[in-house]
């Protein structure tokens, strides 16, 4: 009998630690991570000023030329044709910057219409076709943009080429 007591208190002593090892769901839940997740960024990640032209603030060419006028009467055929070509080489970055939102939205679009094919709900249906709606609308958009900008350096450029046809004015 007295080993039967030994035995059900050593069962019980054991019973008890094994429970005590394992914390509780709550415990577990409670717990913060131990290690998050770190994203390290090197030099490879971050693109260089060679692979694109910095940003700089954009002007109306419309505007710019009028107080160009303005302001240069004193100034050399070179000095506003040297200001013309910077205005020109913004309005071409400009103009590369929407050529490739125009394709990064065209392939967009090839893939929603894709997924839209491929779709097995009604609700991925309306997912995608909404997606795909306002992915051609901002594709209009962009290449609306872009055909202002082309027009936009096409005056420049002729505007440039006048300037440089006229004799310099204030030598002698």
């Amino acid at each position: 009998m007295k080993c039967s007591f030994f035995f059900l208190g050593l069962l019980i002593v054991l019973a008890a630690s094994s429970v005590a090892q394992e914390p509780s769901l709550a415990d577990v839940a409670r717990q913060k991570p131990k290690k998050k997740a770190t994203v390290v960024i090197t030099n490879d990640d971050i693109p260089s000023k060679t692979e694109r032209e910095p940003l700089r603030p954009q002007r109306d060419p419309s505007s710019a030329a009028v107080s160009d006028r303005g302001s240069s009467l004193g100034r050399s055929t070179s000095e506003r044709g040297s200001k013309s070509a910077g205005q020109i080489g913004e309005l071409k970055a400009k103009i590369n910057d929407l050529k490739g939102k125009e394709r990064e939205y065209e392939l967009s679009i090839q893939q929603l219409e894709e997924e839209l094919k491929n779709a097995n709900s009604d609700f991925r249906v309306q997912m995608y076709s909404g997606a795909l709606e306002n992915n051609r609308k901002s594709l209009n958009m962009i290449t609306a943009q872009r055909k202002e900008a082309e027009s936009q350096l096409s005056a420049l450029q002729k505007s440039a080429a006048q300037d440089s046809k006229k004799p310099e004015s204030g030598t002698n």
